[in-house]
């Protein structure tokens, strides 16, 4: 709901032309705005006092009631979507860097085993040690922290933009630092805390073992070591390299899943709207031509409408529609009338409401009533009453998912008001522009015509906000797979840099053993992208029905394509590949001469 201010002298030019505005142009309305207020010091809580208030006064009979928290629910609905999505992508890579963390200490703490060995021969406790550890990293940390508030401040700015025309609120672009400051000193504490169990392992680190090189004293060999070949040698190469230290790349195998997860889940929520069996799933109408019919249409017209459309091509669906607030048990919520019951495609358990005393109700509307299927409730709409029986439980996005359904006959006997909307769907699409003009020819008393498209200013603005969150989250996660691979490549890297000696005394190429690197991790982010599939087939339709409750939203059912699935695991792959193909261009300064001082 978006409210515009005017002065007196443009609020009486308006009001003076409501008479003289066609009826299938938007309609001018005159209206009274009752503003009531709770007594103070009340215990009734805003929806309580609202039910309260219709149950003695039948308010809600005559006009539509909104209460304060309704007002800011309705208009904060897609800035809490979108923060609900953030929060959840913020949390997944909070626990990248965990892991990431937990990956760097620990070969660190094995390639520094013969340093930290000495150390504590020379009288250095495992206390002083893990402090070492924890304060290099809380620096490290809180350099970042510091440097990410700065560059949020564009990106709030620019989400605040992007959100602007749907939600109609300027927001502002300045950051809160006590927050900021509070924020980063509650995920200093919790990192501190990982470090300080990462690093416990110093305390079982033996001076004596230290002089040995910190090799065990006991080793045992893998089933799972490939064996050598003269075919494919470098990606068998590859593949033995990664069997041999599996517990080295698990880490990174699970960040790869966590972000193929996210990945592929942001790309079906950006796509949702796309699929038409995937819109009706949610309860919209998926139609090539919108009719705005006025006051003065009826039913008995539709045959007729019905024959010109067919001179021009066959008719897929037609369906009217009717939208209005109507009281359950005193309490009031948005009605959606069709004339035929069988359009009501988002059923989620019993049946349409096919009778003329029956209707369907959402889960969300369910779980506020405290009604389900088979109870009967009593509706009442302008003074007129009827008792109607709940046939089935269904989900719409309309008024956040707060609202119920009936057929066009339960309707009229409440009222005998005509449908307001008209909803064409061709066999012919091509001939969608010469059926608007015909109608809007041959019915200009009757309705108003228009192509779908021309009526989606709000859904390509949701779709541009989806998107745009999409590619942000796509734009960190590249930003993540590329430090994550610099970093372990580079842990990796001075821990194989004999071996790497080893392979050049033999005669591998700079290239190929780039090569070898580089397939290394890239069958890394294929195993990671599978766990990340699997993840998403298990968790995704449970996740975005949790998100996407706010909205009316709760059996979201996914539908998997070629384009959802293989984009994501493509670039990942890809990313992963090209980043430590590049990162191991170190390879080119071993020499095989540094053999000799080994």
């Amino acid at each position: 709901m978006k409210q515009v201010f005017l002065s007196g002298a443009d609020y009486k030019m308006l009001a003076g032309n409501t008479d003289t505005v066609s009826d299938t142009e938007h309609r001018l309305t005159k209206d009274h705005m009752l503003h009531i207020y709770r007594k103070d010091g009340s215990s009734l809580s805003l929806g309580e006092f609202k039910r309260q208030l219709s149950k003695s006064s039948g308010i809600s009979d005559y006009g539509t009631t909104l209460s304060k928290e309704e007002a800011i629910g309705y208009t904060l609905i897609f800035n809490n979507i979108g923060g609900g999505i953030l929060y959840v992508f913020i949390l997944l890579l909070f626990f990248i860097v965990l892991i990431v963390m937990g990956h760097s200490i620990s070969t660190s703490i094995e390639m520094d085993y013969v340093n930290l060995g000495v150390l504590k021969s020379q009288g250095f406790t495992s206390k002083k040690l893990r402090l070492l550890f924890l304060l290099q990293y809380l620096l490290a940390e809180g350099l970042g922290a510091a440097a990410g508030i700065f560059v949020s401040i564009p990106f709030v700015s620019l989400l605040g933009r992007i959100f602007q025309p749907i939600t109609g609120i300027l927001a502002t672009a300045e950051l809160s630092l006590l927050k900021c400051l509070l924020l980063i000193a509650g995920l200093l504490l919790i990192e501190g805390l990982y470090l300080l169990v990462k690093t416990i392992r110093i305390g079982r680190i033996s001076p004596v073992r230290a002089i040995s090189g910190g090799l065990a004293s006991i080793y045992f060999d893998s089933r799972l070591r490939y064996p050598l070949g003269k075919r494919a040698l470098t990606l068998r190469i590859a593949l033995r390299q990664f069997t041999s230290n599996k517990r080295q790349y698990a880490g990174t195998i699970a960040i790869v899943s966590i972000l193929a997860y996210f990945m592929i889940s942001m790309t079906i929520l950006a796509n949702c709207m796309l699929p038409e069996t995937v819109q009706e799933s949610l309860g919209g109408i998926v139609t090539d031509i919108n009719l705005s019919l006025n006051n003065s249409f009826q039913m008995d017209k539709s045959k007729e409408i019905e024959k010109e459309i067919e001179k021009l091509s066959p008719i897929k669906e037609l369906l009217y529609a009717d939208y209005k607030y109507i009281a359950i048990d005193g309490n009031e919520y948005n009605c959606v009338i069709y004339n035929d019951p069988e359009q009501f495609k988002s059923i989620l358990k019993g049946r349409t409401p096919l009778y003329q005393n029956e209707i369907i109700i959402t889960k969300i509307l369910s779980d506020e009533i405290g009604k389900n299927i088979g109870d009967t409730v009593t509706l009442s709409y302008r003074g007129k009453k009827g008792e109607y029986l709940i046939s089935g439980l269904y989900q719409s996005m309309r008024d956040v998912g707060k609202c119920f359904s009936m057929s066009l006959a339960a309707e009229q006997q409440l009222t005998d008001e005509q449908p307001s909307d008209g909803f064409v769907k061709l066999v012919k699409k091509e001939k969608t522009a010469d059926v608007v003009s015909m109608l809007n020819e041959k019915f200009p008393a009757l309705l108003k015509a228009s192509t779908s498209e021309d009526d989606e200013g709000i859904d390509n603005m949701i779709q541009l906000a989806l998107n745009m969150i999409a590619i942000t989250i796509y734009t960190v996660s590249i930003l993540v797979i590329l430090v994550v691979v610099n970093m372990v490549c580079g842990k990796v890297f001075l821990k194989e840099k004999k071996d790497i000696g080893i392979y050049k005394a033999l005669g591998f190429t700079t290239r190929r053993l780039r090569l070898q690197f580089a397939l290394r991790f890239l069958l890394v982010s294929a195993l990671g992208s599978a766990a990340g599939v699997l993840l998403c087939i298990l968790l995704n339709n449970r996740m975005l029905s949790l998100l996407l409750r706010t909205v009316g939203i709760t059996n979201f059912i996914t539908e998997y394509s070629a384009f959802t699935l293989l984009v994501p695991i493509a670039l990942i792959c890809s990313c992963f590949f090209l980043f430590s193909y590049f990162t191991s261009k170190k390879v080119k300064n071993v020499e095989i001469r540094e053999l000799i001082t080994e």
